[in-house]
């Protein structure tokens, strides 16, 4: 992450070349020295005090460059080790919120691939779902049921919906529309004396990640469907 953004730093400002290992013919000694000092000051500029002083006299990006893959990126076997044990030992952090703790999962996962380690999506999954505390077992059987492989692309990630953007609706996310104004939703109205009546009601804010779904229980079934998407299942019918 951090190379990413010193990365679009120097592309902005036009010193992407300095970390080249050759100089470009088209450009002069005297600018490729300029060239090289200011890249320099960019890439000690993001780094923090204690780690710059072994780089405060470099005047080579390229070199600046490869000494810092060097120190902090080495694909040796005890870096390797180190990731993947925190990796395998990762665990949910109680009151983090679900998108923070699949931020800072992604983020190792990153390292690992950039050491060359990768592991199957399906595998990513299981890790994922296992670093979860007690209280997310109804999601993981949400997830696993019915399941013989899990995604952690398809499945997993994709149960982190975003916030909801002005004129998007919170019933079927698309935007033009609020959830009150969706038209299958009044389409599947039906009068009842005078008054309009559904067969599920939702209760929701505009803005927010959560639904209420409930149904008349006189009209509720024997039949369980499962929802993929829903955190809990309650049973009018105590039996």
């Amino acid at each position: 992450m951090w190379q990413g953004e010193v990365l679009d730093v120097l592309f902005q400002q036009g010193l992407d070349i300095a970390i080249e290992e050759k100089k470009l013919d088209s450009v002069g000694e005297e600018d490729w020295k300029t060239i090289n000092c200011v890249a320099c000051g960019t890439i000690r500029s993001y780094l923090a005090r204690e780690q710059k002083y072994p780089y405060t006299k470099e005047t080579s990006a390229n070199k600046l460059w490869n000494s810092l893959e060097g120190k902090f990126l080495k694909k040796n076997s005890q870096n390797k080790l180190y990731m993947k044990r925190r990796l395998l030992r990762f665990t949910y952090i109680p009151g983090s919120t679900m998108n923070d703790h699949i931020t800072s999962f992604n983020k190792l996962a990153t390292y690992l691939r950039n050491m060359d380690v990768t592991f199957m999506d399906g595998d990513m999954a299981l890790m994922l779902l296992s670093s979860l505390s007690d209280e997310f077992e109804h999601l993981e059987t949400t997830l696993l049921h019915g399941n013989d492989e899990v995604s952690l692309k398809e499945n997993v990630r994709s149960k982190s919906r975003s916030r909801l953007s002005k004129d998007e609706c919170a019933f079927c996310r698309e935007k033009g529309h609020w959830k009150k104004d969706w038209p299958k939703l009044k389409s599947k109205a039906k009068p009842n004396n005078g008054k309009a009546a559904m067969d599920s009601n939702v209760a929701d804010c505009d803005d927010s990640d959560y639904s209420l779904v409930t149904i008349d229980p006189s009209k509720s079934s024997d039949v369980w469907l499962m929802d993929s998407t829903c955190s809990y299942h309650i049973c009018p019918n105590r039996d």
